[in-house]
């Protein structure tokens, strides 16, 4: 899985994004331009898309394939969590507001894997609070994770799903 972060995108409230431009410039992404996890550039073809529904939102995700290493990748905007159906600027928003509420499964949730993630990187000196553009960033090269993802993955092949980060080119 390719991590991308657009210029364009200061912020990750998926809410502040217009979905219809998001979509408009995914399909402009010039697949050719963009560079493998296996290091060839040039090599990327598109391979399809999938729907995604995040924050009540339908946003289209895009497969790309490389002819050097054969491996699909999609490309993930950087507000969106691995695997769930909530962006990062929705989570954020939840634990700010602080409901008591302790039958609030999906907030106890949240809370746990925040919990879990603020201490690996308190870990190593990396704070939550800084820029959190910085910090998804970091996570997906550095632990090959996206930020807030609950555990890794494993794809069909049996193979660990990892997380590359590209700028997107304008």
């Amino acid at each position: 899985m390719i991590l991308f972060v657009s210029k364009k995108y200061k912020g990750l409230e998926i809410s502040f994004i217009d979905i219809n431009r998001y979509n408009d410039e995914i399909k402009r992404i010039k697949s050719y331009s963009l560079k493998c996890s296996c290091g060839c550039k040039g090599s990327l073809i598109k391979y399809g898309k999938y729907k995604r529904i995040i924050d009540d939102y339908v946003i289209y995700i895009q497969r790309v394939y490389c002819k050097n290493c054969g491996i699909t990748h999609a490309l993930m905007p950087s507000f969106v969590i691995p695997y769930e159906r909530q962006s990062v600027g929705y989570v954020f928003e939840m634990l700010s507001s602080g409901s008591d509420n302790k039958a609030d499964y999906e907030l106890n949730r949240y809370k746990r894997i925040y919990d879990i993630w603020k201490e690996r990187l308190d870990e190593i000196g990396f704070n939550v609070s800084d820029d959190l553009n910085r910090v998804i960033t970091f996570c997906a090269c550095y632990y090959k994770m996206g930020f807030l993802q609950n555990r890794i993955r494993v794809n069909k092949k049996k193979k660990i799903v990892k997380y590359y980060v590209i700028n997107l080119p304008t």
